[in-house]
């Protein structure tokens, strides 16, 4: 069987690309124009994350598949969801195409995503299985990627999608989007500090940037955060880069006003290094940056920065049910608490969090 051929991504070799993937949001408008981008995009892509912020995402899509991406994106803001995955062709800033695969979820009124190269990697497989949804854009791809899933096969969008005027997407008529946060986390620091937050619906994006995840998790629950977390980040490399991307679902209690989370941490790995021998930063305050990889740009300064498969092993079976147990007493507890389902992945450039409010 026969594989579509496309062209190299850069002047890199596939092998050291295969663990890159690149992070950006996107404001959910009809043109959904790119808020902020990785540092990794330029090395998958060509463009730097200065050039296509503020640029639609169609415009870096191929052109024959713009139609059909535009149907999907339509298909993704109306249905709500959180983890689908697709593969399509990119324009690489060379002027060439580029096969990738990437991830988005629909967080309210914006979209984040993650972007690699579409390969039989690992990485890729593990995003693809653990996915809400998994479609195929490039007809030409079908027959390499076409069986990413047991249960049901990957699909060409044109099956899956509402039917609409070609070019119109009716934002107008689409409803109210649910509630969500995305966060994005640095990936190479035991206290994951935040780098970025789309939406103020859970915590304040300002009040939170630059500290520590665990702040905003109750004691409690941060012993199986951690743990969720580092499952997702896993001990693999793909071309020699620590990457992985599976979804994994779970629930917890967040804290919304935050606390001080290091104290505890401190004692527990002091003098210790990461699973991938990166020093850690000292705390959860000012980020020390592993690379410029590490790095998001967006519309905030430089440095300031729903049913797949569980990927998660059976401790967070058993935290997710005690979370759900406690959220009957929920309207007994502080204010400062929510009960949150989240999905969690990790990318090469940080780890993506999307949370909602949990549902009774």
């Amino acid at each position: 069987m026969s594989k579509a051929s496309f062209a190299p991504a850069t002047k890199k070799s596939q092998k050291e690309l295969e663990g890159l993937s690149f992070i950006t949001m996107q404001d959910r408008s009809p043109e959904t124009r790119f808020i902020f981008a990785s540092d990794s995009c330029q090395d998958i892509l060509g463009w730097t994350p200065e050039e296509i912020i503020g640029q639609s995402a169609f415009d870096l899509i191929a052109n024959d598949e713009v139609e059909s991406a535009k149907e999907v994106y339509y298909d993704a803001v109306s249905a709500d969801k959180a983890a689908t995955v697709g593969i399509l062709r990119f324009k690489h800033k060379e002027g060439h195409p580029v096969l990738c695969q990437a991830s988005w979820s629909v967080v309210s009124n914006c979209i984040i995503s993650s972007i690699c190269l579409a390969t039989d990697a690992r990485r890729n497989m593990l995003q693809s299985a653990t996915a809400q949804d998994f479609l195929i854009i490039s007809a030409a791809a079908i027959e390499q990627f076409g069986q990413r899933q047991w249960a049901r096969s990957a699909r060409l969008r044109d099956t899956t999608v509402p039917i609409r005027p070609p070019g119109a997407v009716p934002f107008a008529s689409l409803p109210e989007p649910s509630e969500r946060q995305a966060l994005v986390l640095n990936r190479f620091s035991i206290y994951s500090p935040i780098l970025f937050c789309a939406t103020n619906n859970f915590l304040d994006a300002e009040m939170a940037r630059g500290r520590s995840f665990y702040d905003f998790v109750t004691p409690d629950d941060e012993g199986h955060v951690r743990d969720w977390i580092n499952k997702v980040k896993g001990g693999g490399r793909e071309g020699g880069v620590k990457s992985d991307g599976a979804f994994g679902y779970g629930a917890f209690v967040l804290c919304i006003r935050g606390r001080d989370s290091s104290i505890r941490q401190r004692k527990k790995s002091l003098g210790s290094r990461d699973v991938a021998g990166v020093p850690e930063s000292s705390g959860p305050g000012p980020i020390r940056r592993r690379s410029s990889k590490g790095s998001l740009h967006g519309d905030t300064p430089r440095g300031n920065l729903e049913s797949g498969e569980i990927a998660f092993s059976q401790p967070i079976s058993t935290a997710t049910k005690k979370a759900r147990e406690r959220r009957g007493s929920f309207g007994r507890a502080s204010a400062g608490e929510i009960a949150v389902d989240a999905i969690f992945s990790a990318h090469s450039d940080g780890i993506i969090v999307v949370m909602r409010r949990a549902s009774l």
